[in-house]
């Protein structure tokens, strides 16, 4: 009897290491088949781009820079945020501030600078 119940026990093992491994292949075959749909959305995705590329190589210059502007409007939040300039003497001490004063208080850039340095 106790044999009988051992090999009861071994197949009841086996069934659930089916079960498991069968779960288990699903889970990858449903993770392989995400993937590939990723990774072909990703492909048609730059078919897209190649496709706008081709289009604006065949744009004049003008047209071009239109395109980078409206790209570029669309990327950029537009600010409606009023800025207001710098007023002489708002900062008093003895003297009122100079044209000189504001000279000294622009900021000019280096070629570095302007260059993402």
């Amino acid at each position: 009897m106790k044999v009988g119940v051992t090999m009861t026990k071994i197949k009841a093992v086996d069934m659930v290491r089916q079960i498991r491994d069968r779960q288990y292949e699903q889970i990858k075959q449903h993770e392989d088949r995400r993937k590939i749909e990723r990774e072909v959305a990703m492909v048609a995705d730059a078919q897209i781009l190649e496709d706008i590329v081709l289009q604006v190589n065949q744009l004049t210059p003008e047209y071009r820079l239109r395109l980078i502007q409206r790209i570029s409007a669309s990327l950029l939040p537009f600010t409606t945020t009023k800025t207001t300039p710098l007023q002489f003497g708002k900062y008093k001490n003895n003297k009122m501030s100079t044209l000189e004063d504001f000279a000294v208080a622009e900021w000019h850039p280096a070629d570095d600078e302007l260059n993402g340095a």
